[in-house]
């Protein structure tokens, strides 16, 4: 793919030297909009003479339902303190280790039993005689939350993932009662847990919205749940999914009645403070607080910004916003509010004309080559526009990589051979998902994905060779979530595995386009970067830092 992609790139270098005399021309003339530092153009410290751009790349983390699932950085040494009583429980036990039945009782199993059974589902007495054989007698934590088994089943997480968060009709959400979501009631016992529970899962009324646009009721989550089945999971057995609707309730009710019991053990009467202050501060002020950030001096006076995992709901609070007055918001026709985790791009109204979205016409490159588009629906935003008095072409564009960064370098170089056929200049804002140590074959590598932009004459706002620890992530799971195999200790949050430090956040264009000025990252919301510090935090509720670069137009 590479040198096929420096065979049609290459020629990226023709067109550079072919528009040089225009640039040349502009430089020496340039008294275009948005000059002055505070409205992007023109950077302070540059030559009269030589036009400049302010570009900014930021994940913002649309999606993150659970308030507990990451260490964050926060003033209150107490949360450090809750946090680090959750993973002594959990990792040590000792007497601690309870039988299942003494914290999920066989009274409450039954009310849940019965319940199953008015739902006419399949399977309901073999669980119920499995609770009375096997789970009732289970330790809480050896025996059930660390039992791999399950996990590997996804007894427990399938159905959290499918009744963790509800999104209704009326555009507001309905969360279970537990610990590992926005649900923000008291759940001060297990009595009182198990009541809103129970109610939630199989009597609650839920109006959501169908396929067709139309609104559908559900009575109780319970319906949206569905079979586990053993063909994508194989260590779940014939039997297992036979009864897969009962087992996987019962699963979740003990994991939940688990991991309250844990917190009320540890915490009592502080925990659920801090669940409603972290609620606030990620969820319901996360998009007030991520378009402050963008309005504020430092960000607000870049000329284009490139937004990765943005939500419907936050695109359309930054549409409505006064960001609208000076920028451009541009989303792909992609754009995806059922999956809602898109790329967006923010393009100053004074120095960019006529955008034209462009990203569509990218992704069927790849069907034109008989090739399967890497990219998920909403990922590429990518807008060709006008760029200042002199009308010339641009593409500026905004990309979310995978998980392990596979898909990068196809997404860039169809960028970049579109970008080049068209005759533009490219500016590419992205989350590149690339890895400070990747695991040969199955992730993709910073410094590999500096040596491919080198090897079809493209360079990023880190320079040729980025380096490996220039962090722009630094995240880590506490053991409040279902995947205990991920989570990292309280010591181990700068050395394990486990944690996500990685150089992820690039700006890339051609060599011969831009000249980097200077370069700056944030993950306060201040403007600063302070290397040491979890992501996100009360004061920046994104897991990746801004990325921002001064550029100079050649």
């Amino acid at each position: 793919a590479l040198a096929a992609g420096a065979l049609v790139i290459a020629a990226g270098a023709v067109a550079a030297a072919a528009a040089a005399a225009g640039r040349a021309e502009r430089r020496a003339a340039w008294d275009g909009p948005g000059s002055g530092i505070g409205g992007g153009g023109q950077c302070m410290g540059a030559m009269a003479s030589a036009p400049s751009v302010r570009a900014t790349t930021w994940n913002v983390a649309a999606v993150n339902n659970n308030p507990f699932e990451y260490w964050i950085t926060h003033p209150d040494a107490e949360y450090a303190a809750l946090m680090g009583a959750v993973e002594a429980f959990i990792d040590a036990p000792a007497e601690r280790d309870l039988p299942v039945r003494e914290v999920l009782t066989s009274e409450m199993v039954a009310r849940l039993v019965e319940a199953m059974r008015a739902r006419g589902w399949v399977g309901v007495e073999e669980t119920a005689a499995a609770w009375d054989a096997d789970f009732s007698q289970r330790r809480i934590i050896s025996g059930f939350l660390k039992d791999k088994t399950l996990g590997s089943k996804r007894l427990a997480s399938m159905p959290d993932r499918v009744t963790n968060t509800i999104g209704l009709a009326d555009g507001t959400t309905a969360c279970r009662p537990a610990v590992i979501n926005m649900y923000e009631g008291p759940l001060d016992s297990i009595d009182q847990w198990f009541t809103a529970w129970l109610a939630f899962m199989f009597e609650d009324e839920l109006e959501l919205k169908a396929k067709d646009g139309s609104v559908e009721s559900k009575k109780g989550a319970c319906e949206l749940l569905g079979p586990i089945r053993r063909a994508k999971y194989p260590d779940v057995t014939e039997e297992e999914e036979r009864i897969s609707l009962p087992l996987q309730t019962l699963c979740q009710a003990i994991f939940d009645a688990v991991l309250v019991h844990v917190l009320n053990t540890v915490a009592p009467g502080k925990w659920h403070t801090f669940k409603l202050q972290l609620c606030e501060a990620l969820a319901k002020k996360k998009t007030q607080r991520t378009i402050s950030i963008l309005s504020s001096e430092h960000c607000a006076s870049s000329d284009v910004i490139a937004l990765q995992e943005v939500s419907g709901a936050m695109f359309d609070a930054i549409s409505a916003s006064p960001l609208a007055d000076s920028y451009h918001v541009l989303a792909p026709a992609s754009f995806s509010r059922k999956r809602d985790q898109n790329s967006i791009v923010l393009a100053r109204k004074a120095l960019f004309s006529e955008p034209e979205d462009a990203s569509g016409a990218i992704e069927a490159t790849f069907a034109d080559k008989g090739e399967k588009c890497p990219s998920d629906a909403g990922d590429l935003a990518a807008f060709k526009v006008k760029y200042g008095d002199s009308g010339a072409a641009w593409l500026l564009a905004s990309f979310h990589g995978d998980t392990n960064g596979l898909m990068t370098w196809p997404v860039t170089e169809a960028v970049a051979q579109y970008a080049n056929a068209h005759h533009t200049a490219l500016l590419f804002g992205l989350d590149a998902n690339t890895y400070n140590k990747p695991v040969a074959g199955k992730q993709y590598g910073c410094e590999d994905y500096g040596a491919a932009l080198g090897g079809v004459n493209m360079t990023s706002c880190w320079g040729d060779t980025p380096s490996p620890t220039n962090f722009t992530t630094y995240i880590a799971r506490t053991y409040l979530q279902p995947q205990l195999n991920k989570a990292v200790k309280a010591s181990e949050k700068a050395t394990s595995k486990n944690t996500d430090r990685n150089p992820k956040d690039f700006i890339v264009f051609f060599k011969g386009s831009f000249e980097v000025e200077s370069t700056a990252k944030d993950n306060t919301g201040k403007g600063t970067f302070e290397g040491d510090s979890l992501l996100p935090t009360l004061d920046f509720p994104s897991d990746h830092a801004a990325c921002t670069a001064v550029l100079t137009v050649l």
